[in-house]
């Protein structure tokens, strides 16, 4: 059948509306590659210009790719929207379908410079084989939890027993509520608890910045539905929470924290328990932790995979300075997030600029 692109520099609702019906039945879908992720980020951070590569067969949608022109490093570029809090890529498309795909990744390359990044091994592979000489960049890992297979996954039976048996210890009765039982919207509360967390001293907050706040509040008006906020309370205090996305019934970390003093209780390991079994019950196969690996995430589980940066550029320096300056900036972070006041100094200081 014959493949017709279009590529829109505007959204309208009929377009919003295909991608939403192409969304809703697609086994990729995530919610970085969904129309609500991209209206949401789109009304928060009003970039310069926007692309969106459709392809349709017989006036059916049947790909998109979105993007934001923004400059990165100094250099414009059309990039996933709001990849720095998106674990995943914002194409939607079906990579089993060679010839869809191949397509969309050649239309892709015309727009120039482009920073597609969040890209899982089948994509990274539709792009070389589209486009056999992209410059690659394996940018991080993504830690998940195979349901099935163990509810807890890795994490070990005497430190759960642990974590349990200090919650019956405390002076207050510790209890775990989830947004779907009570259609709250708990994204003030999340906030204020991020705003005053361990993570925030650690610089690692990302919700001092305005615009992110508003791409939340954005996002949870769209597809509440879509989005699952969970809270530990002691007594009636919220303690800890964790925010997730629930696409195809699996479980996409995005963010968590919980407040100092509470240590004791190990709040994170025991939320994330808690919503793990949640998912189990649901039947959910999986459980993604997101992008990023650390030693949290390593005690419940060993398994990972690769995400990948590619970069399509009008020349050959333009690419090699996109590429050596991500390394050097993965090598600077590394570095940075293992001093806690350095980092945290230099987060707060961005976020005060920005």
């Amino acid at each position: 059948m014959a493949m017709n692109v279009h590529i829109a520099t505007t959204t309208s609702d009929q377009l919003l509306k295909e991608w939403e019906s192409l969304w809703n039945t697609s086994q990729m879908a995530t919610m970085m590659n969904s129309p609500y992720w991209f209206q949401a980020a789109f009304h928060a951070f009003k970039p310069k210009a926007i692309r969106i590569i459709c392809i349709y067969e017989e006036d059916q949608l049947r790909a998109v790719a979105p993007f934001f022109q923004e400059k990165h490093y100094g250099v414009p570029l059309y990039v996933t929207p709001l990849h720095d809090l998106g674990d995943k890529s914002s194409i939607l498309c079906d990579f089993n379908n060679t010839p869809l795909t191949k397509l969309l990744i050649l239309k892709i390359r015309e727009l120039e410079n482009v920073w597609l990044t969040g890209l899982s091994k089948i994509e990274f592979d539709s792009v070389q084989i589209a486009v056999p000489h992209a410059r690659m960049i394996a940018t991080d890992l993504n830690a998940y939890i195979t349901i099935f297979e163990g509810i807890y996954g890795d994490f070990p039976k005497p430190m759960k027993a642990k974590v349990i048996n200090r919650s019956k210890r405390s002076s207050q009765p510790l209890h775990v509520e989830h947004n779907e039982d009570n259609h709250t919207n708990w994204l003030p509360t999340i906030f204020e608890i991020d705003q005053n967390s361990v993570k925030q001293k650690k610089g690692r907050s990302i919700f001092g910045r305005k615009e992110v706040r508003v791409f939340f509040q954005n996002l949870y008006r769209l597809a509440p539905k879509r989005i699952l906020i969970s809270l530990l309370f002691f007594g009636e205090i919220p303690i800890s929470y964790t925010l997730g996305f629930v696409c195809n019934n699996i479980y996409q970390g995005s963010q968590k924290a919980f407040l100092p003093g509470y240590e004791y209780y190990c709040p994170g390991s025991l939320l994330l328990l808690n919503v793990l079994e949640l998912m189990h019950n649901k039947g959910s196969p999986e459980f993604d932790m997101g992008k990023g690996y650390d030693s949290f995430k390593s005690g419940f589980t060993k398994k990972t995979r690769p995400l990948y940066t590619v970069a399509f550029t009008k020349n050959n320096w333009t690419c090699n300075y996109l590429h050596k300056i991500s390394l050097l900036r993965q090598t600077l972070y590394a570095f940075v997030e293992h001093h806690h006041t350095l980092y945290g100094a230099y987060k707060n200081l961005k976020n005060k600029i920005l």
